[in-house]
This record gives C-alpha cells, sequence and structure tokens, in this order.
C-alpha cells in the first residue's frame, strides 16, 4: 500500500478553456473510492454532445494524429523523409 498524505489529490483534467494548457484539480480526494473519482471525467464530453461546447480534440485534430502516425511508418519503411501531406 502507497501512503498517502490528506492533501494529496488523486485527479487531475487536463484544460482547453486556458492557454498555455492547465492541470486542474478536481478537487476529489486521493481517500475516496476509485469510481467517485472517475464519475467527473465524462463531463466535457456529456457537455460536447449536449452542444454546450465544441469538442477537444477535433476530428481535424485526430485526423492530423493519424496522419502523422503513417508519416512515420511510411518514411520507416521506404528508409527515407515524407511530405506531407501524404499521397
Amino acid at each position: 500500500v502507497i501512503p498517502r498524505r490528506e492533501v494529496d489529490v488523486a485527479l487531475k483534467m487536463a484544460t482547453v478553456d486556458t492557454q498555455p494548457l492547465q492541470w486542474v484539480d478536481l478537487g476529489h480526494s486521493a481517500h475516496i473510492p476509485h469510481s467517485a473519482r472517475l464519475a467527473p471525467v465524462p463531463a466535457m464530453w456529456i457537455e460536447v454532445l449536449q452542444g454546450k461546447r465544441e469538442p477537444w480534440p477535433t476530428g481535424l485534430d485526430g485526423r492530423w494524429a493519424v496522419e502523422m502516425c503513417l508519416g512515420a511508418y511510411q518514411s520507416a519503411r521506404l528508409g527515407r523523409r515524407v511530405t506531407f501531406p501524404l499521397e
């Protein structure tokens, strides 16, 4: 068992509402059940589904990330640099 102090924080979430990005303490002690600590995590996603906020990352962010990964594989396979956007 890992000893925990009363002030230890069990759950933080990265926020995109501030620049630069920051970790926000969700106010959950390390001494409460794991399920209770995780309950607030999907709140941002639910707000997106309800139309209260824009999704982050966006679909375009995801597409860019996938293209970067595919480009790395293609570069390794070909043994040379590749250019983006991929063809």
